[in-house]
């Protein structure tokens, strides 16, 4: 087996793959829950998720090497995590896609765990609705960074970070100080949410020098040492205490929200940034799609989502 976990993945969802193959005839010959994918768009969408289950288990569960190691409660840790900021709809289909794939790698590897006894969080009133839309005033930004200089945590550069270039927790924790090119001003973000990867220009120079202080001395290690050596939820669990603490943290009590908001706020920024360098608006929106990660042609996710500040 591979010692990739995203190869892994992919190659169970590759071997299952049979486009053109008659789905009802294969119900009669082998049954239902045969784990084959019938259509490139069921294949995409695996490949999509799986690459971001397999982020989560690295990022969370170094010491898993093997698709059969991933325990039933660290699958399960990664359904709770998602319902923090996903809609009900949006979790239910995260475990049926989970199941799905334990059905593959079980075809392909066998001695896989069960992930099909990963259960559905509990419905509330707070995740049947998009919890993901909170946007992190600037404000309250700069009186949240304010209190920080008086705090000590590795989570600290990962909530700057994000304020900065609107990473993702998942993105923060993985940075690398090899990552980080103050020579060509560029950070490059690799294998994020759905496999994808992005450079990152640094055009800003307080961002310039922010990032030259956090990787001084840390260039050792082939670059392989982590900017914020943390879990998500350490970041996230951090992040939370600090906005309690600063007095705002009621807005955000219900999801796990926190960096994804400031991750929004960095979003509009830096559109309203396009804006006053002459960009019109549906350019602006196209190129701030795809400096959070996003593809291009997102209209409809970025605006009231990422944007909430459109001029003509």
């Amino acid at each position: 087996m591979a010692k990739n976990l995203k190869y892994q993945f992919l190659q169970a969802i590759e071997t299952e793959f049979t486009p053109g193959v008659s789905k009802h005839s294969l119900k009669k010959t082998e049954g239902l829950g045969n784990g084959r994918i019938f259509s490139y768009a069921d294949r995409k969408n695996l490949v999509d998720f799986s690459a971001n289950f397999a982020n989560f288990i690295t990022s969370n569960y170094p010491k898993v090497k093997y698709a059969r190691d991933i325990k039933v409660d660290q699958a399960q840790s990664f359904i709770n995590n998602r319902a923090g900021y996903c809609t009900y709809a949006t979790i239910t289909q995260y475990v049926s896609k989970l199941r799905k794939l334990n059905i593959l790698l079980n075809n392909v590897y066998g001695s896989c765990k069960n992930f099909s006894k990963v259960e559905m969080p509990p419905v509330t009133a707070e995740n049947t609705k998009k919890l993901r839309i909170i946007s992190m005033p600037k404000e309250e930004f700069l009186l949240l960074r304010e209190y920080l200089k008086n705090r000590k945590s590795k989570a600290i550069v990962g909530i700057e970070l994000a304020g900065r270039f609107a990473l993702r927790a998942s993105e923060v924790v993985k940075l690398q100080t090899r990552d980080v090119n103050l020579e060509k001003k560029e950070i490059y973000i690799i294998d994020s949410k759905g496999g994808k990867s992005r450079t990152i220009k640094i055009t800003e120079e307080e961002d310039y020098n922010y990032l030259k202080e956090i990787v001084k001395g840390k260039e050792g290690k082939e670059g392989k040492e982590r900017l914020v050596p943390l879990k998500e939820d350490s970041v996230n669990k951090f992040l939370k205490r600090s906005l309690n603490q600063c007095g705002i943290g009621k807005k955000y009590k219900d999801a796990k929200t926190g960096i994804h908001s400031i991750r929004k706020m960095a979003a509009d920024i830096y559109f309203n940034r396009c804006l006053d360098n002459g960009m019109a608006v549906k350019e602006a929106t196209q190129a701030t799609s795809v400096y959070i990660g996003h593809g291009k042609d997102r209209k409809e996710l970025m605006e009231g989502i990422y944007v909430k500040t459109l001029r003509e």
